[in-house]
């Protein structure tokens, strides 16, 4: 989050306390505008809703809601203050007079998989790639032409890459999935960035963050079942013996809550 604090004629605030507090968990960020008025806050945490408090001496404070935060986009924030002097009755705040997202903070083409995309979207292996496939520019786990292992892949910054390249699948361990799918919070898909921080791949970054508990307790399940009846057992009419043996039955379990509450 990023963005710059003026008072009501547009001149800057040096100094300028900010505030970002993250509701459903009560986790704060906090920092102070530059000579500029200029602030910089990182490493937030994904999702929200966020409320943004700026305030200083000689100033109203204000107060803005409903920030949601996306995986590897910068959300721009300005905050325009006036002097306590002056009698308000109310102050409004609007947002969609500017566009967060599009702004020069902005690094690139990219795509985003929010924690709903991950609920709502179907996956067959319960792999990262599945929801990384819907990236307009990707063909299965290549993107712009160039094979996946040629990507790189990051789960909080750790890096999960096929780095022997044995099979085309991008992720270590082949069908294995290196981490549960339900332990991811979002997913990102940088193609082409041309943000100097990003490197070591040819087709796209992609970045993925870990869910985190807040102040309420949540937990989901799931189950694939694939019992006998579900595998034929006749080819051309003939029936084949022991084709249909075999059954399978997975289940899974997350539950997360507040350690300490706020």
């Amino acid at each position: 989050m990023s963005g710059k604090i003026t008072d009501s004629n547009g001149e800057s605030l040096p100094g300028a306390s900010v505030v970002a507090i993250h509701v459903p968990s009560g986790t704060q960020y906090a920092t102070v505008a530059d000579n500029a008025g200029n602030y910089r806050i990182q490493n937030m945490r994904v999702g929200g809703p966020y409320t943004v408090n700026v305030s200083f001496i000689g100033y109203t404070t204000n107060s803005y809601t409903e920030i949601v935060l996306k995986l590897g986009e910068t959300y721009v924030q300005d905050g325009q203050l006036s002097e306590s002097t002056t009698a308000l009755r109310e102050v409004i705040v609007t947002a969609g007079l500017r566009n967060s997202i599009l702004s020069s903070e902005r690094a690139g083409t990219q795509t985003n998989v929010s924690g709903r995309d991950l609920t709502n979207l179907p996956t067959i292996s319960r792999s990262i790639t599945d929801f990384t496939k819907y990236t307009p520019q990707a063909q299965g786990t290549s993107f712009g032409g160039r094979d996946g292992r040629f990507n790189t892949i990051t789960v909080d910054g750790a890096a999960f890459n096929n780095n022997f390249g044995l099979s085309s699948n991008p992720l270590p361990g082949g069908n294995a999935q290196p981490i549960a799918l339900d332990a991811i919070e979002e997913i990102s898909v940088n193609f082409a960035p041309y943000d100097v921080r990003m490197s070591q791949f040819t087709g796209a970054s992609i970045n993925a963050v870990t869910r985190s508990g807040d102040n309420t307790f949540k937990a989901s399940v799931y189950t694939y079942i694939r019992p006998e009846s579900f595998t034929g057992n006749t080819v051309d009419g003939n029936e084949v013996s022991g084709a249909n043996d075999r059954s399978s039955q997975n289940y899974g379990i997350r539950v997360g809550g507040p350690i300490i509450t706020n």
